[in-house]
């Protein structure tokens, strides 16, 4: 079952993941190419399948061998209301990955500034 909620995730077919969960799937199941359900969704920016995985209790600060986070493959990708779920689910702000990134950096990278700002809000700072 879990190779199949994978497999639901990666198309994005939310009826699948759905049918899925209620029947038991595990929502932190490690896969190979990314290690949850949660980051695929988290990096692919769809907020339904974000949503409803977070629902069913994902691990938000789960990190991939290289210590990248949902937040910081949302957040890389310019993802803001994903990122606003995440945010609103625990995800560590300020956590770095092996090169010493953290989600701000690479929504700055990407030239995300909307995101960029989610995540100054998010950390306690704010400017204007």
């Amino acid at each position: 079952m879990t190779h199949d909620l994978f497999k639901a995730v990666q198309a994005q077919d939310w009826p699948q993941v759905q049918n899925l969960l209620a029947q038991g799937a595990n929502v932190n199941a490690m896969g190979d190419e990314m290690p949850t359900p949660l980051m695929y969704a988290a990096e692919a920016g769809d907020v339904r399948l974000v949503a409803q995985l977070l629902h069913y209790q994902a691990e938000v600060n789960t990190t991939t061998d290289f210590g990248e986070t949902a937040l910081m493959l949302a957040a890389g990708q310019g993802h803001t209301e994903v990122v606003a779920l995440l945010l609103q689910a625990g995800a560590e702000v300020q956590k770095q990955n092996e090169w010493g990134e953290t989600p701000f950096y690479l929504a700055q990278d990407g030239g995300h500034r909307s995101v960029v700002q989610l995540l100054i809000k998010a950390a306690g700072h704010y400017s204007d």
